[in-house]
């Protein structure tokens, strides 16, 4: 009964504020980086792949030891 009470816990607390995390991060991100890499020929799925994920690395990674943190 513990597992399915824990199973039940654990994921509505982490999703949203991991969600609520990265989205405070990626909001810092100033649209002109991927605004600069559509000028430069990238198309938007181009510009996010290898601008904005590069810069969001961080975030990412805070999120993930978060994560990883709860379940010790």
């Amino acid at each position: 009964n513990t597992i399915w009470s824990m199973v039940l816990v654990y994921p509505t607390f982490t999703i949203p504020f991991c969600t609520w995390l990265l989205m405070g991060f990626l909001k810092s991100i100033p649209w002109d980086i991927e605004e600069q890499a559509m000028i430069d020929g990238y198309s938007r799925v181009g510009a996010i792949a290898r601008t904005v994920l590069p810069i969001s690395i961080p975030g990412i990674l805070t999120v993930v030891v978060f994560s990883f943190a709860l379940t010790l």
